[in-house]
């Protein structure tokens, strides 16, 4: 709009030079330029928090309610570089453990009492103007799991990697198209499990405030 009205100025006599240009890329800054979150440096975070968690099983002749208050710890470091105006560089490092404080009856004797859960992840993003996001992720997830088998319980590890791709474009302040995709591949020592999918969204947001 600014830029037809400068053109029809132009035309009239009634300004002699056309820069309008620079003026509509500030406007664009100005509305759209505080919707991606970009961060630079390190970030080392360490964060311990208690969880209470149980369920409840039922079915003819049986029922259980096992019960468990865990504390979970929690170690991550995030590292992010601005490697000019349009490109950004991410990595990520996550160790978590939960621990097992107290359980109730319905928790098995010989119930696993730590578990331990690594991620990691590195990617690049890309800003091309203030209205558009293209981003790239790869990740890995390893996590530990119980399973009951001649009833005594055991622990076993589970991988899993993953490849992610996301654009968002802001057709106003207010409207947003967002599309992504993924891939992902898990492999596990218990049963010789293997297994991948792959998952991709296309969608259109409206703000209303």
């Amino acid at each position: 709009e600014l830029n037809a009205l400068d053109s029809l100025l132009t035309k009239q006599g009634l300004i002699e030079k056309n820069d309008i240009a620079y003026f509509t890329t500030l406007n664009d800054y100005w509305s759209f330029g505080h919707f991606w979150e970009r961060k630079s440096g390190r970030e080392l975070k360490l964060n311990i928090s208690p969880e209470l968690s149980g369920n409840h099983y039922s079915s003819t002749g049986y029922s259980e309610s096992p019960l468990k208050t865990q504390l979970l710890s929690k170690l991550q470091l995030d590292c992010s570089k601005q490697l000019n105006l349009y490109w950004e560089r991410n990595s990520h490092i996550e160790l978590s453990n939960s621990t097992i404080l107290t359980k109730n009856a319905d928790v098995g004797k010989n119930y696993p009492r730590n578990f331990i859960n690594v991620a990691s992840s590195f990617g690049f993003g890309f800003f091309p103007n203030s209205r558009t996001k293209l981003t790239s992720e790869i990740s890995y997830h390893g996590v530990e799991y119980s399973y009951l088998e001649n009833s005594s319980y055991d622990k076993f590890w589970s991988n899993s990697f993953s490849l992610f791709f996301e654009t968002s474009y802001f057709i106003s302040p207010q409207l947003q198209l967002n599309a992504n995709f993924s891939g992902n591949y898990w492999i596990s020592n218990h049963n010789s499990t293997e297994s991948h999918n792959f998952n991709y969204n296309l969608g259109l947001r409206y703000a209303i405030f």
